[in-house]
């Protein structure tokens, strides 16, 4: 299997927290962007949906 390096910027709160949680389902950071690019994939967008709020968010 061929690979390629994928590359983005996070806010560093966002980041740490969420690897936190990655790490106590057993999943590394690779792994959670593996499953939602399958997930792209496979409903051929995002895996849920992305809505504007009614009222503004502060």
């Amino acid at each position: 299997m061929k690979t390629a390096t994928v590359s983005a910027y996070v806010d560093k709160d966002v980041k740490e927290r969420a690897e936190a949680i990655l790490s106590q389902l057993g999943l590394s950071v690779s792994d959670a962007i593996n499953l939602l690019y399958h997930q792209i994939i496979l409903r051929k967008g995002l895996p849920f949906p992305i809505d504007l709020p009614d009222e503004p968010q502060e």
